[in-house]
């Protein structure tokens, strides 16, 4: 099988779940951003028995030299296995995002067929859901963060899966940065239509979501549990091209490096 009928397969698993992915699964694993990670990929397999659900945030490719074996092999991974849950991050599900390294290697490697393996991989993780939701430990894991609402319409369920329209809802899932990883709120310096969220609507998103945990990655150099009042945003990274590299535990509810 070759890497675009891989892909294909895998949007066809990915067709039937639902935008936002809800269950109460009591042993979890969060994998932040991977970025080319072949040892964060064979540590999500040889894992996978261990966990009721592993939940990756995004950002399989780009950045890490063996990214091509990456896509390859977190695909085979999902095709093989339900309880692994593959969310996208910007680099999955945008066309143009910088850097877009594992795309010149398809070309250099495959020529014009590249193309098609990369056209493929977008439309997957355009198919894919686009946050986890546990009703148990009342968390919510995402690759960015929260969008800007308009009128404070905070309900998730009005989420759809991935799209590239600027400013939009699921846009800013995949783009957007809390305040308490370092920005100041407002426009994000990420580009036109992402947003760094205020604290005041983080906490306001998660009162109206009767939520105690936000889990996201996009930051992959931040390895923190965040307190905001009594409830927690927790950054976490999985790839080596940022140093450490650390998981989320539930119900221990600790980083953990690896």
């Amino acid at each position: 099988m070759d890497l675009a009928e891989l892909f294909k397969n895998l949007e066809d698993k990915f067709k039937p779940e639902s935008a936002v992915l809800k269950d109460n699964s009591e042993k979890i694993m969060f994998v932040g951003d991977i970025h080319g990670d072949l040892s964060t990929v064979r540590y999500i397999e040889e894992n996978l028995g261990k966990y009721d659900k592993i939940i990756c945030l995004g950002d399989y490719i780009d950045r890490g030299a063996p990214d091509i074996e990456v896509s390859e092999e977190i695909a085979r991974l999902k095709l093989d296995n339900d309880n692994l849950i593959l969310l996208p991050g910007n680099h999955d599900a945008c066309k143009e995002v910088y850097p877009k390294d594992w795309r010149d290697k398809l070309l250099r490697r495959f020529f014009s067929k590249g193309w098609d393996i990369n056209d493929a991989y977008l439309k997957a993780f355009l198919a894919a859901p686009i946050a986890y939701r546990n009703t148990r430990y009342r968390v919510l894991a995402l690759h960015g963060f929260i969008p800007v609402m308009k009128n404070n319409n905070y309900d998730i369920k009005t989420w759809n899966k991935a799209n590239e329209n600027l400013g939009s809802t699921e846009y800013q899932i995949l783009w957007n940065d809390p305040e308490l990883t370092g920005d100041c709120p407002g426009n994000n310096e990420r580009g036109d239509g992402i947003f760094v969220v205020s604290n005041k609507d983080t906490l306001a998103f998660m009162k109206r979501n009767r939520l105690k945990i936000i889990v996201r990655s996009h930051k992959p150099e931040i390895n923190r549990i965040f307190k905001l009042e009594d409830r927690i945003v927790v950054n976490i990274g999985s790839a080596s091209y940022y140093g450490d590299k650390y998981v989320y535990l539930l119900p221990e509810n600790k980083i953990k490096k690896i």
